[in-house]
């Protein structure tokens, strides 16, 4: 991506689904934003632009951050269909379960 690290730290890229693996996505603290951002319920925000690689690089990103590669997607009814059958551990949005 011809981006010099800089001030990034060492940290793991997850497998975040196998979906567009080649994909590369930053959950993220909501302290920062850029072109693409989405917030997510007031909890922290998502990126899937290069300007956040780029200002992680440049010690200017988000405070907390995980990076992943891929997602995961469901057809109409089937997360739901998921969650029925206990498929799924639901728990309320917490950001030390997210970044720590």
């Amino acid at each position: 991506l011809d981006i010099d690290p800089g001030a990034a730290p060492d940290a793991p890229v997850h497998h975040g689904g196998p979906v567009e693996p080649g994909r590369g996505f930053i959950l993220h603290s909501d302290d920062w934003g850029g072109q693409d951002t989405l917030q997510v319920d007031g909890l922290c925000a998502m990126t899937g632009t290069i300007d956040i690689l780029r200002a992680i690089a440049e010690g200017r990103g988000p405070s907390r951050w995980v990076a992943a590669l891929g997602y995961a997607g469901w057809g109409e009814g089937q997360l739901d269909e998921e969650m029925t059958r206990h498929g799924w551990f639901a728990a309320r949005g917490d950001g030390a379960l997210l970044f720590d």
